[in-house]
């Protein structure tokens, strides 16, 4: 942020934005010794910020076993781009914590996650009090995001999307869950599942866009 530093310093962006936690998380920790579940979420964490970072998002807060990441974006074209990147971000999270899996955590018990995706106007910058300042995204479109995680749970889902970002992907049709009712929300909304990034998505192998970015 260029020494924006103080408190209310930042900006309003465009973004993507996801959140993944562990289910079960809190029968694990009532039963895992401290040292074993340091290192489940220390796993899991390492997992996840390791794709979203190779996928050009940011991984801007550890909530518990919950992770916070954003793929900013600047126009619609960027936007394709970004919410492609976040689907692949966690979908090789997901890929990743399977084949961790399989393989067995010593003494840990497998990680299966809920992720929520949503996309919109958020304030990024700084916020807290003043001895103690947190780096962030507020607003309503993290709110959603962060319920639609929740609902992932209750749905059995892995992965649930927004309509906006199902709208950028141009998969609507074809990945529709159901409208659900979120906590603090008035209006019930769409959900969707993840899609499936292939040709049948506006924005997979073959659309203009994706092309570019392949060049780039």
């Amino acid at each position: 942020m260029n020494g924006e530093i103080r408190r209310g310093d930042g900006e309003h962006i465009n973004a993507v934005v996801a959140f993944s936690d562990i289910r079960n998380f809190t029968g694990f920790s009532n039963y895992l010794p401290d040292t074993a579940l340091l290192q489940l979420l220390n796993e899991y964490f390492g997992i996840v910020t390791s794709r979203v970072e190779q996928h050009g998002g940011e991984i801007l807060k550890f909530i518990g076993d919950e992770v916070l990441a954003v793929f900013p974006y600047t126009d619609a074209q960027s936007a394709r781009i970004a919410a492609f990147e976040a689907m692949t971000a966690l979908r090789e999270s997901m890929s990743d914590l399977a084949a961790a899996n399989a393989r067995g955590f010593p003494d840990l018990p497998a990680i299966h996650v809920g992720m929520g995706v949503h996309s919109g106007r958020v304030f990024f910058g700084n916020v807290g009090g003043q001895r103690r300042l947190d780096f962030t995204v507020v607003g309503p479109v993290v709110n959603e995001a962060a319920r639609i995680a929740d609902l992932s749970k209750r749905l059995n889902q892995e992965m649930l999307v927004s309509q906006s970002v199902a709208e950028i992907l141009n998969c609507c049709e074809d990945t529709y869950v159901g409208t659900y009712p979120l906590k603090g929300f008035p209006t019930p909304v769409k959900v969707y599942q993840a899609p499936e990034l292939t040709r049948s998505c506006a924005f997979g192998p073959g659309n203009t866009a994706f092309l570019a970015f392949e060049k780039n």
